[in-house]
């Protein structure tokens, strides 16, 4: 029987947050944006980039643990797999 790991399991959490915001608000027309998903209260945070979510967060004092995505994809970024290049 295989377990799911803390992250696995946060994540989980974070994504039905996150569905259930979209089936009662209409975010396909901030599709592009980032999000932030606070894993401990559930809370919705939205910019132009996690960084800029981060930013506004820690003027507040606060560094919540967050999982991003990008409005309107499954992932926050994609990261291209490199060329290698032999000799």
């Amino acid at each position: 029987m295989q377990t799911e790991t803390p992250n696995e399991l946060d994540s989980a959490k974070a994504l039905a947050i996150w569905n259930e915001y979209q089936s009662t608000h209409d975010a396909q027309r901030l599709r592009g944006k980032a999000v932030g998903i606070d894993l401990e209260t559930g809370e919705i945070h939205f910019g132009d980039t996690k960084f800029d979510i981060h930013q506004r967060l820690r003027a507040d004092g606060r560094t919540p643990r967050l999982l991003f995505l990008r409005i309107g994809y499954d992932y926050y970024a994609r990261v291209k797999p490199r060329k290698r290049y032999l000799d």
